[in-house]
């Protein structure tokens, strides 16, 4: 009976997140993407990180099919970040951070100042690296608000090194 009961909750659990009258349409779902998106981070790790918050402005530009393009910029740095993003036909959204438009140097010079990758693997120099994603989030459009998670993975982090949090963005 317990097994029973196990799988009808597996089954019925993950049949609702890809049942067809939650679809949404991805390609005008991603269009609305675009324009400036304005919210926090609350970091749960690295563990020294756990409780700190950046200001995040994510600046959509542009949409293709479910995919969206754009940049990210926190009120902490000079950094810019380059982000690609898509939205699902369920309305789940992930984007990361792909490459440096601005590279302001906060790692680079952890770098050349310590002479070692293991320094700088502690926050908050670590934090402006590339490869953040954004995660587990929904579309809402009433009101415009994206809630998700964030981690940057890295095989070469344990697991109280890796960036990780929650974050809460709105369109402006």
């Amino acid at each position: 009976m317990k097994i029973f009961i196990f799988s009808f909750i597996l089954i019925a659990g993950s049949t609702y997140r890809c049942s067809d009258d939650n679809t949404i349409n991805c390609s005008l779902a991603a269009k609305e993407m675009i324009g400036v998106w304005e919210g926090e981070l609350h970091y749960k790790g690295p563990n020294i990180a756990n409780g700190e918050k950046h200001i995040k402005s994510l600046v959509i530009e542009s949409s293709r099919d479910c995919l969206f393009f754009g940049f990210s910029s926190y009120n902490e740095s000079n950094n810019i970040f380059k982000i690609t993003g898509g939205i699902d036909i369920y309305g789940w959204v992930e984007f990361t951070e792909v490459e440096f438009i601005n590279n302001d140097g906060e790692y680079e010079e952890c770098l050349n100042r310590t002479n070692s990758n293991v320094i700088c693997k502690d926050w908050p120099d670590l934090r402006w690296r590339i490869g953040t994603k954004f995660e587990d989030t929904r579309f809402n459009r009433d009101p415009y608000i994206l809630n998700g998670k964030f981690k940057r993975p890295s095989s070469f982090e344990r697991s109280w090194e890796i960036l990780s949090g929650n974050y809460t963005i709105s369109k402006q």
